[in-house]
Parts: structure tokens; sequence; C-alpha cells
């Protein structure tokens, strides 16, 4: 059985100075698969991923203890807000029943502070450009069109451009996949290249965003390589399901997770961060010689060739 409770400090806000919504979660059970309730900030809140601190000890088949769940934040803007309460589920192993711990909402006054909107707000809000209107020129289609000889010439034409097609993709992806392999294969060789010159920005503390934003690309750039990922589907959740179907470790994808997070808050909330570049460096470097030493499933999509 399991007690929430949860704060937030510091107890006086102020716009622009980061705070933290922490959530404890007490008691005993497997305490090591309860997973972050997701939190829902105002907009004018500029937030973050979780961070999960554990502290339990073994009590029979059991653990006992607590895990911390702690949601940074930095309010945008001065004001009254409401951070929205939020159910906590669990199962509970006596009872062989979930249960529910509703955790209340919480009402905040905001100050007015020093300083200027955070990088990764802004960068989250940006303008999207306005959908361009007018004139879509549209006119009925003609009707009984199946009965003009046109139209069956143009489906003979098609349907046999579409045999062809199958044909060429089908060898296209035998080839593909050779590709993919030797992808893989030349990953680590391209982000210690890249790392290289991440190397060469740490020199000097004035380069700091562009040295977390190479490392950054490196990191992202590995992952895709390595895990046959386009560039499109790089995402935290799409890494983490990826890395566990090709076989890796638990304690390579937290390991992963934890590099990415931590250039990001460096680089988009620098006053979250430490500033230690070198430990980045060295860190997101012996990752990636880990998961060049782990020998992978068979590649994603091979069997369609």
């Amino acid at each position: 059985m399991y007690e929430v409770t949860s704060h937030i400090e510091p107890s006086q806000l102020k716009t622009y100075q980061p705070s933290t919504y922490r959530l404890t979660v007490r008691g005993t059970g497997n305490l090591k698969y309860v997973t972050a309730p997701e939190i829902a900030f105002p907009d004018q809140f500029d937030s973050y991923d979780p961070q999960t601190n554990l502290d339990v000890s073994p009590n029979g088949n059991d653990v006992s203890g607590k895990v911390d769940f702690e949601y940074r934040f930095i309010p945008q803007f001065e004001g009254e807000f409401d951070i929205e309460g939020v159910d906590f589920v669990y199962f509970n192993t006596n009872t062989r029943q979930y249960e529910t711990i509703h955790i209340p909402s919480k009402h905040i006054t905001v100050a007015k502070g020093e300083g200027e909107p955070s990088s990764h707000y802004k960068l989250r809000n940006q303008d999207i450009a306005d959908i361009i209107e007018g004139d879509m020129g549209l006119t009925k289609a003609p009707t009984f069109l199946v009965a003009k000889p046109a139209f069956w010439a143009t489906f003979a034409t098609l349907l046999a451009a579409t045999v062809a097609a199958l044909i060429i993709n089908r060898k296209r992806i035998k080839r593909h996949s050779d590709v993919k392999r030797t992808r893989s294969r030349r990953a680590g060789k391209v982000a210690t290249r890249r790392l290289k010159k991440a190397r060469e920005l740490m020199r000097d503390e004035t380069n700091r965003d562009a040295f977390y934003s190479e490392v950054l690309s490196a990191f992202w750039g590995y992952l895709g390589d390595r895990l046959d990922i386009a560039p499109s589907e790089l995402s935290k959740d799409n890494i983490s399901a990826v890395m566990d179907e090709a076989g890796f470790e638990q304690g390579h994808i937290e390991a992963t997770l934890d590099v990415l997070d931590k250039c990001e808050m460096a680089q988009y909330a620098p006053e979250l961060a430490d500033h230690d570049m070198g430990a980045a460096y060295d860190k997101a470097s012996a990752v990636m010689d880990d998961l060049e030493n782990v020998k992978l499933k068979k590649q994603r999509h091979d069997t369609n060739a």
C-alpha cells in the first residue's frame, strides 16, 4: 500500500525562476516499477520531463522505501495559476486489485521576477505560419466515367505500372537491407567524428550552447544510424521501444535517455542544469561505446526483403 504526498519548491514563485513540483510515493511494494503520473502544468509554464529518485531497501518479496518524481518548471508569466490534480493508480499486491489515490490540485501565485523567457519555452511556442487560403478551383467530377474507353486504357496502364513498381520495390528493399547493416556498422565511427568537433568546442566555456548542440546532434544521429530510425521518427519514446526490441538491456536504455535529457536540459534550460561539459562529453562517449558492443537482433524490416 502506498502513501502519496506532493509539494512545490520554493514556496514563493517568481517568473523566470526554476521551481520543482515534487511527488513522493512511500510504502511497500514494487516501487521500482512505479511510473510518474502525467502532471498538466499551465500553458504559461515551461515544463520538463520528470526526474526519478529511488530510495528503497529489501522487504521480503517486495521493497520498502520511497520514490520521488521531480517535475521541473519555470513560470513565464505572473499571476494566479492552478496545477490540476491527478489520479495515481497502482496495483495492490495484497488485495490483488488496482487502487487509486487522488492527488489534489495546487493553487499557486507567481510574482514578477527578473530575467526573460527561457529559450526552451520560446522554441516550443514559435508561431506557425498561416495557411494560405484561396480559390481551390474545384469542379464537379464527370459522371459515368467508367463508360469511357479512355478510363479503361488509363486503368490498364496504371495496373501495369503498379505491378512493375512492386517488382522494383521488392528489389529495392533487398538492397536497402544491406545498406541498413552498413549504416549500423558505421554508426560508431560517424558519431566519434561528430564528438571530435564537440571536444574542440569544450575548450572554451563561451561555446557551451554550441557544445551541447553538437553532442545532441551527434547522439541523435548515432541512434538513428545504429537503430535504423528515420530522422522524422526520432523521439525518446520511439528510441526506447526500438532499443528494447533490438535486444539492449534496460541499463543501456536508461543511460541513453539520461544523456539526451541532460544535454537538452543544459541547452534549453541552463539554469536547471550543471555546466560540466567534460562530464557530459565523457558520458556520451561512454554510452556510445557500450551500445557499440551490443549485438543487435535481426535488423528491423529485413523480413520484407
